[in-house]
């Protein structure tokens, strides 16, 4: 296993803050459990942006994305 000292962690900080790497979700991170069920965190994500722009979704839209 390969284990990062400190100074890696500062050296993959700053490339995360400096736009050089780019940050990939995997497949365990894509669902998520919620209230008790099981939904695609990119859901969640999209209905909270939906309500910080007080956008009203439409729920013929949102059951096909």
């Amino acid at each position: 296993m390969n284990v990062l000292n400190e100074t890696d962690w500062y050296s993959l900080e700053q490339s995360v803050k400096d736009g050089n790497v780019i940050p990939i979700i995997g497949p365990d991170a894509l669902m998520v459990n919620y209230e008790g069920r099981t939904v695609p965190f990119y859901r969640l994500v999209s209905a909270d942006l939906l309500k910080s722009f007080q956008i009203e979704p439409k729920a013929e839209i949102l059951q096909h994305t």
